[in-house]
């Protein structure tokens, strides 16, 4: 390993953890509260979740900054890094706001986390870390190591949160079919866990499907809202399959067991994780079979 190798590794390493640590000042700044008092002395479980997600949502966007080729200069390397490193952070923010306002509208995500309320904190986290899979996917997607591929991931991100509110609208739409009209968004406010773990599976999964896309779809820059455009259709098309392979596959798992109401209604959060573990490893299978 050459000094000139050490010295890019470094770079990237004091960017990556300089990132880290203003995040951890930046939550408490955004949430409107003091980091230290609500992790150490409320002991609010939620504001904790939260945060972590937020906080593997940033390591998964820095570990795409990072990847690729190693620039001319130093200076050129921290550039690149701080560009994109900047990029998903802000891109981080808008799904937080997107995610709140039209995602999960009908709660008040910061009100209810400052309330303790577990379900809406794994809402909170599971949701920022889709965001951090996405846009870490998007930027090793855009093959430029220059603030030229910026644009593109932007797109990208976009599309991906019609995917999102998509697969949300779904699971509320299921939910008021089964239970005669009541409310999902109610339910997660409420303190449902179970439920919220179920959505987590079903929103990770979905984020592994956006994600897989990537290997299937050329980034072409001079034909980049049909790239995009390709990218969101094969998206919608996977979160089909993946949906449709579920409702094949859990009944065979979980044979004479009634799902409905052990999660919605008895708040089972073992059958819960079963769900959400289904989801995801479809997703990855699914994934893999795509590399």
């Amino acid at each position: 390993m050459t000094y000139w190798l050490i010295g890019i590794y470094a770079v990237n390493i004091v960017i990556a953890v300089g990132a880290l640590f203003a995040f951890r000042y930046l939550a408490g700044v955004l949430a409107g509260v003091n980091v230290k008092d609500e992790l150490a002395h409320k002991d609010n479980f939620a504001f904790g979740l939260s945060m972590a997600g937020g906080l593997t949502a940033l390591c998964l966007v820095m570990s795409a900054a990072v990847t690729g080729e190693a620039a001319v200069s130093l200076l050129a390397e921290a550039t690149h890094v701080m560009t994109y490193a900047v990029s998903g952070l802000v891109l981080l923010k808008l799904g937080m706001l997107i995610n709140e306002k039209i995602i999960l509208r009908g709660f008040s995500i910061k009100q209810k986390i400052a309330e303790n309320n577990l379900a809406v904190g794994t809402t909170s986290a599971v949701n920022l870390m889709a965001q951090g899979l996405i846009i870490a996917a998007a930027i090793k997607w855009v093959e430029v190591d220059d603030w030229t591929g910026i644009g593109a991931v932007a797109l990208v991100w976009l599309a991906s949160q019609f995917v999102l509110l998509a697969v949300t609208r779904l699971r509320m739409a299921i939910y008021k079919k089964r239970h005669q009209g009541g409310c999902w968004q109610d339910a997660i406010a409420s303190g449902n866990c179970a439920l919220a773990i179920r959505y987590a599976g079903q929103i990770i999964a979905t984020a592994l499907a956006v994600t897989a896309v990537s290997n299937i779809v050329l980034y072409a820059p001079s034909l980049i809202l049909y790239s995009v455009a390709a990218w969101l259709a094969y998206s919608l098309a996977m979160v089909v399959v993946i949906w449709l392979l579920y409702r094949l596959v859990l009944p065979a798992i979980l044979p004479g067991v009634d799902i409905v109401s052990e999660v919605d209604d008895q708040q089972n959060i073992g059958v819960a994780f079963i769900e959400a573990s289904v989801f995801i490893g479809l997703a990855v299978i699914l994934k893999s079979l795509l590399i």
